[in-house]
């Protein structure tokens, strides 16, 4: 069995053996269910799992290593949660992650560090939630980001310039926003 769907369903967490009787999981989705939190070893032995959808859910915070063990997963999508709080360790060891799906949740700030294991990472959104301030060291372990979205926030300012040299994008959406400052770097 290689995929799971709880999609639309009254779940109110993940199975706590739901990796140790699907060892071979590569997808799962509860998309639109109630999960309310994720715990620290909900993901240690996920070993073959690619791909998370938990959209449309009620997850407040996202906890240290919250995806410990989920080592290969590439699609992670959390948008359209409730979530404020994403400790800085998070996302940790998710080295192969390239799609990241944090829009339309309640995060108002992102401590730095908090995508620092996230080298092959392409693309991330973050649009609708109520940052006020991205870190010019937010971005800095993402190599690979072709793609950002932060539109709908409350950004007062946005450096470019942290991204000077460092990455090659397709888009950067920082539209609807309270922008009075884009630093843009000479060329």
């Amino acid at each position: 069995l290689s995929t799971v769907q709880f999609a639309r369903s009254s779940l109110t967490g993940i199975p706590p053996a739901m990796f140790q009787t699907f060892p071979k999981l590569e997808s799962l989705n509860a998309t639109g269910s109630d999960i309310k939190q994720i715990q620290s070893r909900n993901f240690a032995d996920a070993k073959t799992l690619q791909s998370l959808y938990l959209r449309g859910n009620k997850i407040h915070d996202l906890p240290d290593v919250a995806f410990f063990g989920a080592s290969r997963l590439q699609t992670l999508d959390l948008s359209d949660n409730a979530i404020a709080t994403i400790e800085s360790t998070a996302f940790k060891r998710l080295r192969e992650l390239k799609t990241l799906l944090l829009g339309s949740n309640s995060l108002t700030e992102l401590q730095p560090g908090v995508f620092d294991d996230l080298s092959d990472l392409e693309r991330l959104e973050l649009q609708q939630n109520g940052l006020g301030a991205i870190d010019d060291r937010l971005f800095q372990g993402c190599h690979s980001l072709t793609a950002l979205n932060v539109s709908h926030n409350a950004l007062k300012t946005f450096n470019v310039a942290q991204f000077e040299r460092r990455w090659s994008f397709d888009l950067i959406d920082a539209s609807y926003n309270k922008l009075s400052v884009v630093r843009i770097p000479p060329n």
